[in-house]
């Protein structure tokens, strides 16, 4: 959130000037390339606005799809799926389901499993779960109890390969993920530091 320090002289308008929404609501976010104040509704709509806009540009969805989300709990995945549903439930040539990977970290997959379980009962999307020990052979500790490598090396591949795994096994069509732009910089500066220059 963006809020103090916002002079209207600097940002232009008499909603700006006044600290307000353009509809006169209260704002609770500044989005810095448009110099605007969005109140929850109105940031909520051009959200979803611009997420119709890209999936119809980029020709992401086709009939016949059976699209699986890649759903950890998390903001950006579950705020895919909860976009993507709200977009697509008036269709009947298109079918949607979740799959989360359960890696098997200790005092930490539970809570996010609860969440994506939650939100998929909400919205009437089936969910299915894939645990590390049944499609690797154990769960994240304990393979991490046997190497010197880190948890990333591990979780990351794992969690992919799970995941392309049970999106095949379940006869999906595409594979849904929710990164945000700074998944995508992250992934690029890491190519880039690596010398990956195809993938960067």
């Amino acid at each position: 959130m963006y809020m103090r320090g916002l002079s209207g002289k600097k940002a232009g308008g008499k909603a700006m000037a006044e600290n307000l929404c353009k509809c006169g609501g209260k704002p609770v976010y500044f989005r810095r390339n448009e110099k605007a104040l969005y109140c929850k509704a109105c940031f909520c709509r051009s959200v979803e606005k611009r997420f119709r806009k890209t999936v119809g540009k980029y020709g992401l969805v086709k009939s016949g799809d059976r699209i699986a989300f890649a759903l950890s709990g998390g903001k950006a995945s579950s705020t895919v799926l909860y976009l993507m549903h709200r977009m697509l439930k008036p269709r009947r040539d298109i079918e949607v389901f979740a799959i989360s990977i359960d890696e098997g970290i200790h005092s930490y997959r539970t809570p996010t499993l609860k969440m994506a379980k939650r939100l998929c009962k909400m919205l009437g999307v089936k969910h299915h779960v894939y645990s590390f020990s049944s499609v690797l052979g154990g769960t994240l500790d304990s393979k991490l109890a046997l190497s010197k490598k880190d948890a990333c090396t591990y979780c990351g591949v794992g969690r992919r390969y799970a995941l392309n795994m049970a999106a095949r096994k379940l006869g999906a069509t595409k594979l849904c993920l929710g990164h945000n732009l700074d998944d995508e910089a992250q992934s690029v500066l890491m190519n880039y530091m690596r010398g990956d220059l195809l993938r960067a």
